[in-house]
């Protein structure tokens, strides 16, 4: 989604047409004057006014309201101006940067269930040191600090644990877009179904996964609730709702081999698989880039196949299925032995030693121990040490590679590390 910069007179004149502008203020008092610290505003239907209107306290005071665009215009182009009884100062105003941001951005201070442009008005920084300094008095409630009071006061924060974030600029502004949005995603085992809210022109949704388009739909007035009849392979998937050239909201989604990536994520919902589930589908897919079958416990193959794993993207190894994708087993009552000693021979050959998790399922009624290989974000991991041979995982199978090709794909993963892999640093 775009964003770019803004002179303060460019910024000035965008805000002057506004109407009915959700204000919130924190003032501080310095060199007999108050003067602005923090102003907030909002355009739309998801930021609501609070209950109080002004607190002035000894030092500090925060005023909330509703204003027109001019207002602020005038604000920032003459420094300083008067609102809720409140006369104060402006700093000197440096430049706007301003962003579009997706529905349901999640972490903002903020939530907000539309898309949204957001435009940060820079200045000099806070001089003074207040922002700990405490809050109180009988004009209004206690704060253990002035931040605290501004997430509180501002952005409804009243939690203490979550009022460390509160922004650095001067004035932020917020304008909702009227247009359509994604209002929920649910990501169900065998389908996608996509739920579009909001009116306006037509516009299309588009759904793009790490195998290329899955959906593309007109949507209308009439039309707003999708469906994709596919299950979400692993990787990155794209919805995207678009307009012309222009991107009007947008959602990501991570799928690692056993399910989403983030199980918390505003506006979509995930039905996945159970664990069992899901390591049966892995095996019935076959082995490719990051699965692999090894009907018994050799050694040197599972070596090979944990330093290629951890040299590339990370991987699963099951143990008691043959090449071919049946389900052999391993006996139930020597997977303790089992574990111990392939877990003893990779730390005894492997340097340094992978991320490494086991665990065990019943599939077809038989037992299959599953070896959880993370990608390596530091060194190459070798096998051996007189030399150690290096190993990297293309398609379905395993390559011997020299060092300098492993550094250049360390390099490379380091260069761009992407913190949503299929197999993170932890394993799964």
């Amino acid at each position: 989604m775009r964003g770019g910069t803004l002179t303060v007179p460019e910024f000035a004149d965008l805000v002057r047409p506004l109407r009915n502008v959700a204000l919130r203020l924190a003032l501080h008092w310095e060199e007999d004057h108050w003067n602005l610290a923090i102003a907030d505003a909002h355009v739309g239907k998801s930021h609501r006014l609070p209950g109080w209107r002004r607190y002035e306290y000894r030092g500090f005071a925060f005023v909330g309201g509703r204003v027109q665009g001019s207002v602020i215009a005038d604000w920032l182009m003459h420094r300083g101006g008067e609102f809720g009884g409140m006369q104060f100062a402006t700093p000197e105003l440096r430049s706007v940067n301003w962003r579009q941001k997706s529905s349901h951005p999640g972490y903002d201070l903020v939530p907000i269930r539309r898309p949204f442009v957001e435009y940060a008005l820079h200045g000099p920084g806070r001089s003074g040191n207040y922002e700990n300094s405490e809050v109180a008095g009988e004009a209004g409630p206690y704060f253990e600090s002035w931040r605290a009071a501004c997430a509180s006061l501002l952005y409804g924060l009243w939690d203490s644990t979550l009022n460390t974030g509160i922004p650095s600029e001067l004035l932020t502004l917020r304008i909702e877009s009227l247009g359509p949005w994604l209002e929920n995603i649910h990501v169900g085992p065998t389908s996608v179904r996509i739920t579009v809210k909001g009116g306006g022109r037509p516009s299309r949704l588009q759904v793009v996964s790490p195998e290329g388009p899955i959906g593309n739909f007109v949507v209308t007035r009439q039309k707003k609730a999708f469906e994709i009849p596919s299950a979400l392979t692993p990787g990155l998937t794209n919805v995207v709702l678009v307009r012309g050239d222009d991107v009007i909201d947008l959602r990501a989604i991570w799928m690692t081999q056993l399910g989403p990536q983030r199980i918390q994520q505003d506006g979509v919902t995930y039905d996945p698989p159970s664990r069992a589930e899901s390591i049966e589908s892995l095996i019935a897919g076959g082995e490719g880039p990051t699965v692999e079958f090894k009907e018994d416990l050799s050694g040197e193959k599972i070596q090979v196949a944990v330093s290629a794993f951890a040299n590339t993207s990370g991987g699963a190894i099951f143990v008691g299925v043959d090449n071919h994708g049946t389900v052999k087993g391993i006996p139930h009552a020597r997977v303790v032995q089992l574990v111990d000693t392939i877990t003893n021979q990779l730390r005894q050959k492997l340097r340094p030693f992978p991320t490494l998790t086991t665990e065990t399922s019943t599939v077809s009624g038989r037992t299959v121990l599953v070896l959880w290989v993370g990608a390596t974000q530091g060194d190459p991991v070798g096998v051996g040490d007189t030399p150690a041979a290096f190993y990297v995982r293309r398609g379905s199978s395993n390559f011997y590679a020299t060092p300098q090709e492993i550094g250049a794909l360390v390099r490379a993963r380091v260069a761009t590390t992407n913190p949503h892999g299929l197999f993170g640093r932890t394993g799964l």
